[in-house]
């Protein structure tokens, strides 16, 4: 019992830290996924004196130019003109395009792009829908920050239940240490039922976690394709590495206290 106790006391703060990681990688890579398709529906409307070509936009690295036909204007204005007023529109109307971006810019990047495009010789008119736009990428580096934070809290106090969990055991053994260190003993055997103890731990953790982020995948996340491969190889990582450097800190401060 007082086995499954210690294993437990392992155990419950390197799911609490590993399990946040998971599902903090998760909002990221749904915040990514959003992020792009966002993007595909983001345009910024050009109009130009002239016409103009994807190459012209090289700095500024777009994805698409789309041209807008003069057509489609018209036809929704040809009813209350004649067709002398049409044929002047046709001379007279500006033209209009649609630009996509690679990626989803920040606000800052946006105006950036604004000036570009405004620079570019015979553009008249840049409208970027900024007040749209930078209530959506607001919204989004918000709930990326929250995740963030959560995240390095909930790693600051389940390391230091750790490395409390820690010391209790060295205290537990302390006559067991000091007897073992007397026959010359190092402290990394002194400590090697602890080592094994959290080798043990970031088995079971890592499963429980990989487990609960595969079920979540599969079943909540169905709205956007998430690839977390490497995710799934990072938390195994993780779940080892954290425990054992755990250990060798307190092992560190415990020689020099002893």
């Amino acid at each position: 019992m007082k086995a499954f106790r210690s294993l437990l006391s392992f155990t419950i703060p390197l799911i609490a830290i590993l399990l946040s990681y998971s599902i903090y990688i998760i909002v990221d890579k749904v915040m990514i996924s959003y992020k792009q398709s966002i993007n595909n529906d983001y345009t910024i409307v050009v109009v130009s004196s002239k016409k103009q070509t994807i190459d012209t936009f090289k700095s500024i690295n777009i994805k698409t130019l789309k041209n807008l036909s003069k057509d489609q204007i018209i036809n929704n204005l040809k009813e209350n003109l004649s067709p002398k007023s049409i044929e002047l529109l046709y001379e007279q109307l500006p033209y209009f395009y649609k630009v996509s971006l690679l990626d989803f810019p920040s606000s800052k990047q946006l105006q950036i792009i604004k000036q570009k495009i405004t620079s570019i010789d015979g553009i008249l008119k840049v409208e970027i829908f900024s007040k749209n736009h930078d209530t959506i990428y607001s919204i989004l580096t918000m709930t990326q920050t929250i995740i963030y934070a959560l995240f390095i809290i909930i790693i600051i106090f389940s390391v230091l239940l750790l490395s409390k969990h820690i010391k209790i055991w060295f205290f537990e053994h302390t006559q067991r240490i000091t007897i073992m260190r007397l026959h010359g003993a190092s402290n990394i055997y002194c400590a090697m039922p602890l080592i094994k103890l959290s080798i043990l731990s970031a088995i079971v953790s890592s499963i429980i976690v990989l487990l609960l982020t595969y079920y979540v995948l599969n079943n909540f996340v169905f709205f956007t394709p998430i690839y977390f491969n490497m995710g799934f190889i990072h938390i195994i990582i993780l779940s080892f590495l954290i425990p054992l450097a755990t250990i060798l800190l307190v092992l560190f401060k415990h020689r020099f206290n002893a």
